[in-house]
């Protein structure tokens, strides 16, 4: 079998969306130590992140129209977050 790597070969992208959006029984064992009930969370980046070709150390797109469409894609990612938003950041608060 071929070694992965490379900055993200031990990634995986879809466990804080299966811990805090889909699986319950791992969101209870958090409840331990951290107020589940009232965690914060805020997506963000729908269409910056496909245009800029994901994380990468190469931009493809002109700053310039990145910036410009930085504020619509914010609004978009906040206003339909279940099909835009492609990341999210959780503020929980400990026990």
């Amino acid at each position: 079998m071929d070694e992965v790597q490379g900055p993200l070969a031990s990634a995986n992208i879809a466990l804080p969306w299966l811990i805090f959006c889909r699986r319950q029984d791992w969101l209870q064992r958090l409840n331990e130590n951290y107020s589940t009930a009232t965690f914060c969370v805020r997506p963000f980046t729908a269409l910056s992140y496909m245009m800029t070709g994901g994380i990468s150390r190469t931009f493809p797109i002109p700053g310039l129209l990145y910036r410009a469409t930085f504020p619509v894609d914010l609004a978009l990612s906040r206003f339909f977050p279940w099909l835009c938003a492609s990341f999210f950041t959780l503020t929980l608060t400990r026990r």
